[in-house]
């Protein structure tokens, strides 16, 4: 048997022969080269604005001559991510722990907001208001020069407010609603919110009037259908003059008559030499 000859015939059969690998690694090396190109693609489409904005600021702007620009215009990058090794500080990252730096509007405490000031109104501006506020007391008297006496606000009104005495030689406030007797009278102390109003009225019985002088009262209320309400003064000897400081709402004829007119607050003066009395009158609607 010649030694060409193949010892077994089937060993000449193509489809038994091994395959031949030559192929095999070109088509490995395509796809592999496939696969590399289109990573640079990928890098490059999610990468390339932020690798050209480092190449721009690492070269201050200026590319070399073999690229035929000599400058290029900066832009912002937005939205990007950092690039593998950027070295860069991450907002709100600590760049040696890698912790989250807190946010500084955590810390922020806002000022507090300046309280209001008081409105400022005069005597008569303040009186037009409509009542509303409550207060402690809306009579009292005070009998010695610098004597005091504070009201105070009850209610649900809180403020600020404004007080005001109708005649500060007479009895001055301060603005908490210390009233204090300067020299004799009365006077009527409001105070107000800038809406809404409280009177009270002061009476300052000092210096030149008689200790022993009396006013059958010194408030009243009355409508007009009860009509008309005598006042007499009591303990002085002389003639006794009788006003009206609101003659509109109550009138006082000169024996000391009040005739309610309308709706209203009023005040009856009786004078006399060396003195005189007050007395309020209201008259609801």
């Amino acid at each position: 048997m010649d030694e060409n000859t193949p010892r077994y015939p089937e060993d000449n059969d193509p489809r038994r022969q091994p395959p031949k690998r030559g192929g095999s690694a070109l088509i490995t090396l395509l796809l592999v080269l496939i696969i590399l190109l289109l990573s640079a693609i990928l890098i490059y489409l999610r990468y390339g604005d932020v690798m050209m904005n480092r190449l721009y600021q690492f070269t201050d702007g200026k590319i070399g001559a073999e690229t035929g620009v000599t400058s290029l215009p900066r832009r912002e990058v937005e939205d990007t991510e950092p690039l593998p090794g950027d070295t860069d500080e991450l907002p709100g990252v600590d760049t040696e722990s890698g912790d989250a730096i807190p946010d500084e509007d955590e810390f922020f405490e806002p000022e507090p907001e300046p309280e209001p000031e008081p409105v400022v109104l005069d005597y008569a501006a303040a009186r037009a208001l409509p009542d509303g506020i409550e207060l402690s007391t809306h009579d009292f008297t005070l009998r010695t020069l610098g004597e005091s006496a504070t009201v105070r606000v009850k209610g649900g009104s809180t403020g600020p407010f404004t007080w005001i005495s109708e005649n500060p030689s007479v009895a001055s406030v301060d603005e908490n609603g210390k009233i204090t007797a300067v020299s004799h009278g009365t006077v009527n102390v409001i105070v107000t919110d800038g809406v809404r109003k409280g009177l009270c009225v002061a009476r300052m019985i000092t210096g030149a009037t008689s200790t022993t002088a009396k006013l059958n009262t010194t408030d009243f209320t009355r409508t007009v259908e009860e009509g008309e309400y005598q006042l007499k003064v009591s303990g002085v000897d002389g003639p006794i003059a009788w006003t009206s400081e609101n003659p509109s709402v109550a009138s006082v004829d000169e024996n000391g008559l009040v005739i309610p007119l309308s709706k209203g607050q009023a005040r009856i003066r009786a004078s006399w030499d060396g003195g005189y009395l007050i007395c309020v009158v209201r008259v609801p609607g």
